[in-house]
């Protein structure tokens, strides 16, 4: 997927992702991209486990239909 959005153009800019379990995605981002980082997840045990993994990310505890997000 990283490897698609950088053929289609993506360098930086903001990256969201709902339901993100334990990080696999974000862990996998490619050093050339320079994007902050969100992610939503409903299971408390596993936003704990993504926001110890990645500290400087914005990670949240909450259900994604419920969730109050910034536009």
């Amino acid at each position: 997927m990283w490897a698609l959005a950088q053929r289609l153009g993506f360098k930086d800019g903001h990256v969201f992702e709902p339901g993100m379990g334990v990080g696999g995605f974000a862990g996998t981002m490619p050093a050339g991209i320079n994007a902050p980082y969100h992610g939503i997840e409903l299971a408390h045990i596993t936003a704990k486990i993504a926001a110890a993994l990645y500290p400087r990310d914005d990670i949240r505890h909450g259900d994604f239909i419920q969730t109050a997000l910034p536009r």
